[in-house]
């Protein structure tokens, strides 16, 4: 747009409610009997109201000028190397201080972060989104990743992965996020994932068969940042995960176990000894695991880290595991009330009722959230200070309340706690672990002795048996075929 155009447009609406003012004062100046004057006056006001605060609500004139506004101004923020300039959109209408965030957010706000995305982009130069964070902007820098996703949009034209170090931290997209959309295309790795850029890919995600193609070059190179740019959490887990193992260190014991099952469990008690919450997240199978969940909880549980500055190298879920593993050591149960309504969230307070031997801890968590699981919580409670009566506080289902008992008698060793358990499956369920953890091969063979009808647990009691002694041998035992090789291939060996 020719910039007289431009003039026209922006005198218009400087310009457009003085007609209305001038006619409103003229109005009040006029001699008309009172009762006119305030049915005139309810009859001009709406109309006067729409003309100047009606800018603000953005119809769909008004945000074409705002976008031509915002051409023009990117075009000069470009030119002048100034993503300063950026933040001046909008600015042509009178009384923009007063425009209200949530029009501000859906409007004006994607106008600047476009502009000082396309002046970083264009300058190559990612420190021009700095401004991003500016109290200009009209919106809570906290509450958004314009930042950092300015910076990938500039480490993708640069290639650079270096880039993505400098995001901010626990914010959406994150430093992740950022690794797997710049790491393929990065120059860095240009040569060595050449074999992996010819699979073809769908266009807003990596193939199973690209991840494996990341994965098993990183593990032959020994190249945990590699592992970074798999999408798939699951798979870069593992990736990072077989890694970690053949290097040894700190995961050394885990090294020679040869069920992922049992590395898995390894791995868990490991990042629970060291109070290592990023550990955790490598004994994830898939998005998520019943392993992953323990080991966070059991973090939480111990309550050692006594600071919440050193939650700050962490991110996303990690930081908030952190924070609530302070708020257990801390005995501070209002850090657990702005958890939010997750699992975490939970464990916090379960944490804090471990900490002062109080299940009434539980029944105020029910109150906070009411979808929290109450259950659990007493469950945790009662296992942890070893008090039996504690199961008692479950109420509302018997079937959690047995559960709780079969894991206190699992943790004592106790059989005839489990004899006292109504639900009959959920007996069997008990004895079953107990003689498992007995790791007594004579045991299992026995097993229909020791548990009337326990047909399904036979097979079963080997194969955990051979997991838990790291000897594939003992899977020969299995009497059903499938079973038997399910078992020889939780350890590689296919018959």
């Amino acid at each position: 747009m020719e910039g007289l155009e431009y003039l026209f447009y922006q005198l218009m609406l400087y310009f457009l409610p003085f007609p209305l003012i001038l006619g409103l004062v003229l109005f009040f100046l006029s001699r008309i009997q009172k009762k006119i004057k305030i049915i005139a006056f309810l009859i001009i006001l709406p109309l006067l109201l729409r003309a100047i605060f009606g800018l603000y609500f953005f119809p769909p004139p008004l945000e074409f000028f705002l976008k031509i506004h915002s051409e023009i101004l990117t075009k000069k923020a470009i030119e002048s190397k100034n993503s300063g300039i950026c933040l001046s959109i909008g600015e042509l209408f009178p009384f923009f201080s007063l425009i209200p965030p949530s029009r501000a957010r859906s409007t004006l706000v994607p106008l600047q972060k476009d502009c000082v995305i396309a002046v970083a982009v264009a300058e190559q130069n990612e420190s021009l989104c700095d401004v991003l964070i500016s109290s200009r902007m009209l919106y809570s820098p906290n509450r958004n990743g314009y930042k950092n996703d300015c910076y990938i949009k500039v480490a993708e034209v640069k290639k650079d992965l270096s880039v993505c170090e400098r995001l901010e931290k626990g914010v959406t997209p994150s430093i992740e996020h950022c690794y797997r959309q710049v790491f393929l295309i990065s120059e860095k790795y240009k040569d060595i994932l050449a074999e992996c850029r010819k699979i073809p890919q769908p266009k807003y995600y990596f193939s199973e068969e690209l991840e494996d193609c990341i994965k098993r070059i990183a593990i032959e190179t020994n190249n945990l940042e590699l592992c970074k740019g798999i999408w798939s959490p699951g798979k870069s887990a593992e990736c990072t995960r077989e890694i970690q193992l053949g290097v040894g260190g700190v995961l050394n014991t885990c090294k020679d176990l040869l069920t992922l099952e049992g590395k898995r469990e390894c791995i868990k008690n490991i990042a629970i000894e060291r109070d290592d919450i990023n550990l955790c997240a490598l004994v994830s199978y898939g998005y998520w695991s019943s392993k992953t969940e323990e080991c966070y909880k059991e973090i939480i549980f111990s309550g050692r880290r006594n600071s919440q500055s050193a939650c700050e190298e962490f991110t996303g879920s990690a930081k908030k595991i952190c924070e609530f593993e302070v708020a257990v050591n801390w005995n501070n149960i209002s850090i657990c009330k702005k958890g939010g309504p997750y699992d975490s969230t939970d464990w916090c307070y379960t944490g804090i009722a471990i900490k002062r031997k109080d299940p009434q801890i539980c029944y105020e968590m029910k109150s906070d959230y009411i979808y929290s699981n109450e259950e659990d919580c007493f469950t945790d409670l009662a296992l942890k200070t070893n008090n039996l009566e504690i199961c008692k506080e479950i109420k509302e289902y018997q079937y959690h309340q047995d559960e709780c008992v079969a894991k206190i008698a699992i943790k004592r060793n106790d059989i005839s706690i489990c004899e006292s358990i109504a639900n009959s499956e959920k007996k069997k369920g008990c004895l079953f672990r107990i003689y498992v953890n007995r790791n007594d091969l004579e045991i299992c063979k026995n097993i229909l002795n020791l548990i009337p009808s326990g047909w399904s647990y036979k097979d079963s009691c080997f194969e955990q048996l051979a997991i838990k002694r790291n000897d594939p041998k003992l899977c020969e035992y299995i009497e059903k075929p499938s079973s038997r090789d399910l078992c020889y291939k939780k350890f590689g060996i296919i018959k």
